[in-house]
């Protein structure tokens, strides 16, 4: 899910066109989308960009810090999963990402044990 550049809506159906087509901030993980994915496997073949995890990636140049990695998960896991094991050490510590990443979902609704 892309962060949107304008908080309203464009005026001129010129700048809505342009605005749907940008391109992604290379500098955050990101997931590509599928009509953008012929051009990510060009970029990651060249050396521009680099695989995070799972099908996400990020400007090769870019060192990534625990909130980096922490994006990244989040573009893979469903709202409210926490992720464990290998994975929550990547998150904290860094290194080589975990594959695959595992997680544990939480129950909805119902009252919390004490």
């Amino acid at each position: 899910m892309r962060t949107p550049v304008l908080d309203v809506a464009p005026a001129d159906p010129l700048d809505a066109l342009l605005l749907a087509h940008r391109a992604p901030d290379v500098t955050r993980p990101w997931r590509p989308t599928a009509q953008e994915e012929p051009e990510c496997r060009r970029w990651l073949q060249q050396g521009l960009l680099r695989q995070v995890v799972g099908p996400v990636v990020v400007a090769a140049d870019v060192r990534l810090d625990r909130e980096g990695r922490a994006r990244a998960l989040a573009l893979l896991l469903p709202a409210g999963a926490v992720v464990v094991g290998a994975a929550a050490t990547w998150l904290h510590v860094g290194g080589e990402p975990p594959v695959p990443v595992t997680a544990a979902l939480g129950r909805t609704g119902g009252r919390a044990r004490p």
